[in-house]
């Protein structure tokens, strides 16, 4: 029982709850149980990490914004998929009963970093007049010449390295 409690603890931080971080620890925990006293340890895995996969790659999981804001949970989706990937890479590999594991790929490369298929809203932003755009091109100096760490980092950057890690 106590052991059932604390995957379901595990699962919350990977799909609901975690930040990226926490999420990336609860796979490795989650499938360092799996180890402990297992025979067949990648089918064990699988098994463990099977529904997890299933409830990361639905639709409302995968997809960059949900009613017309930023899915601010797909970094630690993208992040829980990447430690699943290290975990278990045998669950992306092509199955002929689903592919989940193609199917969170896919929307990596394809959405994420591409940028295809997304909504109508974020491509066809109104088009920058002559004043907005020699703004834009002209370089901004920074007073500071620090790093930014990945909290000061916009979304859409953490997404791209969240799927740029993933891939």
């Amino acid at each position: 029982a106590c052991e059932d409690d604390l995957k379901s603890e595990l699962y919350r931080l990977c799909t609901s709850d975690g930040t990226p971080e926490q999420a990336r620890h609860a796979v490795f925990t989650m499938a360092a149980l799996v180890n402990e006293g297992s025979k067949n340890k990648v089918q064990e895995k699988e098994n463990t990490f099977a529904s997890l996969l299933k409830t990361l790659t639905s639709s409302s999981s995968l997809c960059l914004s949900i009613e017309g804001e930023d899915n601010e949970k797909i970094v630690n989706v993208l992040t829980t998929l990447t430690a699943m990937a290290e975990s278990v890479p045998t669950l992306f590999m092509r199955s002929e009963k689903t592919d989940r594991g193609g199917k969170s790929i896919r929307f990596a490369l394809e959405t994420v970093l591409l940028g295809h298929g997304r909504e109508k809203r974020e491509i066809d932003k109104e088009p920058l007049d002559a004043n907005e755009q020699m703004e834009e091109s002209i370089p901004k100096r920074r007073k500071t010449k620090r790093r930014r760490g990945p909290a000061q980092l916009s979304h859409t950057c953490q997404r791209a390295i969240a799927a740029v890690d993933f891939l």
